[in-house]
């Protein structure tokens, strides 16, 4: 595995300064902050569906925990391809090794 490129994790979201709402105001933006070791993201609010930028910003919060727990998942699985019988391995192993890639990829802007 390569050395992450991004902000380290931990990730969360920040629950100091909101009102009473859960948002975060500034001018008339609401918006939410995740935090890492400093402000890795604002995530705005441009809809005034709160409960859904909540939601939206508690998964971007999750990623570096994702990335890790996804890339130890993806090792083992391609290990187990590799040294399994071929009629032991179904598609759907394929296609999760290869839905993976693509996440990755997309993650790095490649």
């Amino acid at each position: 595995m390569t050395t992450p490129q991004h902000t380290p994790g931990p990730w969360k979201t920040n629950s100091k300064h909101f009102y009473d709402d859960g948002m975060q105001h500034y001018q008339d933006l609401d918006y939410l902050e995740i935090i890492g070791t400093g402000t890795v993201a604002l995530v705005l609010d441009l809809h005034s569906n709160h409960e859904e930028t909540t939601k939206t910003a508690q998964l971007i919060a999750a990623a570096p925990e994702l990335l890790e727990a996804g890339n130890l998942l993806f090792d083992a699985l391609t290990n187990w391809i590799e040294i399994a019988d071929d009629e032991d391995v179904r598609d759907s192993d394929q296609e999760a090794v290869a839905k993976w890639m693509i996440a990755i990829s997309k993650a790095k802007g490649e």
